[in-house]
């Protein structure tokens, strides 16, 4: 059952991409986004949470990390920032946000009221790809529904590592230790070859 557009955004309000509900763990509704380019983090390739709402919440957190200025942060940090944004003044940034963070809170809201459909997906990714500077959505997977083309895509994490042939086995998405199997896969997805 979908939180209030309240909760999504608190949830992700403080921890940001450090969040315990990113990468833990898969059930009916998780929403896997496959990232395209992510500079400041590029160890995420998968990015999987609870359901659309804290997808959504996730991508307007960075987001938002991308266009405002960070808070407290040392010399050093914000002439970094600046240094990945010099091509925009502050207005052109603050006037990207807002226009963001409204587009996400509309989503959030359709969300919310109505469940996740591919058009939304589909919002999502479009917002994400027009404001974010560092971070770009390509598909969008809500499980178990989505589960077969993430694996025609992307492999199985039951596929054999060795050249011996092994018998197809079907993904299980409703058990447990499957499901457990999917997460660890698309974790270990995350990691640098």
């Amino acid at each position: 059952m979908p939180l209030t557009v309240s909760a999504y955004v608190r949830a992700w309000e403080r921890a940001g991409s450090r969040s315990a509900l990113l990468n833990r763990r898969l059930i009916p509704g998780t929403c896997v986004l496959e990232t395209l380019s992510i500079a400041a983090r590029p160890d995420l390739r998968f990015i999987f949470v609870d359901d659309f709402g804290h997808a959504t919440g996730f991508c307007r957190r960075r987001v938002c990390d991308d266009l405002t200025p960070p808070d407290g942060a040392d010399g050093a940090a914000l002439e970094r920032w600046w240094r990945m944004r010099g091509a925009f003044t502050t207005d052109e940034l603050a006037s990207a946000w807002m226009q963001a963070d409204a587009a996400f809170t509309d989503l959030l809201v359709a969300f919310v009221a109505q469940g996740y459909s591919q058009a939304l997906g589909d919002r999502l990714r479009a917002i994400v790809n027009t404001y974010s500077l560092d971070l770009e959505i390509g598909e969008i997977y809500v499980l178990p529904q989505d589960l077969p083309a993430l694996l025609a895509r992307n492999g199985s994490p039951l596929t054999p590592l060795s050249p011996q042939p092994r018998a197809k086995r079907p993904f299980d998405f409703a058990s447990p230790q499957g499901r457990a199997l999917l997460a660890r896969w698309l974790r270990e997805a995350n990691q640098p070859a």
